[in-house]
């Protein structure tokens, strides 16, 4: 936990002043679109995240009314996963991985014909409509991101209650980024001195057991990424649930799930341009300063790195929401939100 120290910093700037505005339009999802309509949404316009909006209620609706959810492709697609566990979706000599254009194949009704709006957080990926006003501080928004673990926080205009803007801990880590001498009383010290180096249980896969597994437990224990590990017990990738969204838009969804691990990061890092995913891990010592541990994040554009001990063994994950909530305190007040 951070001492408090940047707290008054942070308690300065406001949202609206530290967060670029959006190139366009937030787009909503409407809540009467079945589950592989909104997949299908996302895809057109490449984003991975979008808010439910209530189609029930009129515009002059408060926001509690009119937003009832955020739906994350990512994790919809995880579970999308899991209906093609049993059957094969294209000939086996089909040796296509991937195309440009989605491609999703048929689901079992009681899921693909479902609403959003009838779909529960656990099933489909639904994560809390947990907004914050453009008067908002950035204090307000890395306690959220940060000690809550939001992934994604709406703004909102407080006349109107409409959406204006969306942070993610990734945006936030980049503005952290960009200031880091300013917080340098923080970003200076090391990972051992912040107290991020106590051992955590890792799930890992080995090399030669089948990708499928790997989704089986990001599904099953709500993790964002498992590493794979080689003969000798090195890492030697790692596999996301991002790497969902891409195995259900390619052609021969089985033939990927039946893939070993080696084969199926060989066959990604193949594909890296035109799939905007990485399968590189970095790791870092308990003598790394979270500054160093920042830039590597922020150039690699990846969510995660794994602290190493000095036999170069897994002793936990650092995610994002780690290296934010270093930075600031809860007040003693709580979050007013949750």
């Amino acid at each position: 936990m951070s001492d408090g120290s940047l707290n008054p910093t942070f308690d300065r700037i406001q949202i609206k002043d530290a967060v670029a505005p959006p190139a366009g339009k937030v787009l909503v999802i409407p809540s009467d679109m079945t589950v592989c309509q909104a997949v299908e949404f996302l895809h057109e316009h490449n984003i991975l995240s979008a808010p439910i909006r209530n189609v029930g209620v009129p515009d002059s609706a408060p926001w509690k009314e009119k937003y009832t959810g955020m739906m994350d492709m990512i994790r919809a697609c995880v579970i999308m996963l899991s209906a093609f566990e049993t059957k094969p979706v294209i000939r086996e000599d089909d040796e296509s991985v991937a195309t440009g254009a989605l491609v999703l194949d048929p689901l079992p009704s009681s899921f693909s014909e479902r609403r959003v709006s009838e779909l529960s957080e656990s099933e489909s990926g639904l994560f809390p409509f947990l907004p914050l006003e453009q008067d908002a501080t950035m204090l307000e928004a890395l306690v959220l991101l940060g000690t809550y673990r939001i992934k994604r926080l709406p703004i909102i205009d407080k006349a109107d209650g409409d959406i204006v803007n969306i942070i993610t801990q990734s945006s936030m880590l980049q503005i952290l980024h960009n200031n880091l001498d300013k917080y340098a009383s923080i970003a200076d010290k090391t990972l051992e001195q912040l107290g991020l180096c106590e051992a955590r249980p890792v799930m890992t896969v080995r090399a030669d057991q089948y990708v499928r597994h790997v989704f089986n437990i990001i599904r099953e224990h709500n993790v964002s990424a498992v590493p794979i590990m080689g003969q000798n017990g090195e890492m030697i990738g790692n596999i996301s649930a991002r790497h969902a969204y891409y195995v259900v838009t390619a052609r021969n969804k089985m033939r990927m799930l039946d893939m070993s691990c080696t084969q199926f990061l060989r066959v990604t890092s193949e594909m890296d341009n035109s799939w905007n995913i990485r399968n590189t891990v970095i790791s870092c010592s308990k003598n790394d300063t979270l500054r160093s541990v920042i830039k590597r994040l922020v150039s690699a554009r990846i969510h995660r790195v794994y602290l190493l001990d000095e036999d170069k063994q897994i002793v936990r994950v650092i995610a994002l929401c780690d290296v934010l909530e270093k930075f600031v305190k809860e007040p003693d007040t709580g979050c007013s939100l949750l």
